[in-house]
């Protein structure tokens, strides 16, 4: 279970991800962008191999998958989720790729 500021997330032994809370930021992932008082299902995570480490801060919330990629959505008007841009809000999840992975 990850908590964050308005929002939390968390799994079921299967690895799927469901949040429920706050959206004003898009931290659900559920790429509706509502706010929900039951659990909704994060969109877009791949279904294997499973999710082992969830995190989750102000407006924003990652996944960490058992094969090493990290996947984050949310609040993103400063760059803070890695992707490279400063898109405001990611809807849904999003693979980040270190640097070191990179193809430059």
């Amino acid at each position: 279970m990850a908590v964050g500021a308005g929002h939390h997330a968390v799994y079921d032994a299967g690895g799927t991800v469901y949040s429920c809370g706050d959206n004003a930021n898009d931290a659900l992932g559920s790429g509706s962008g509502k706010s929900s008082l039951r659990p909704v299902r994060v969109i877009g995570l791949p279904s294997t191999p499973g999710v082992t480490t969830l995190t989750s801060s102000y407006g924003s919330a990652g996944a960490l998958l058992a094969d090493g990629p990290y996947w984050n959505w949310g609040l993103n008007n400063l760059g803070q989720l890695g992707l490279g841009s400063t898109a405001t809000r990611v809807t849904t999840p999003k693979q980040i790729v270190p640097p070191s992975r990179r193809a430059e």
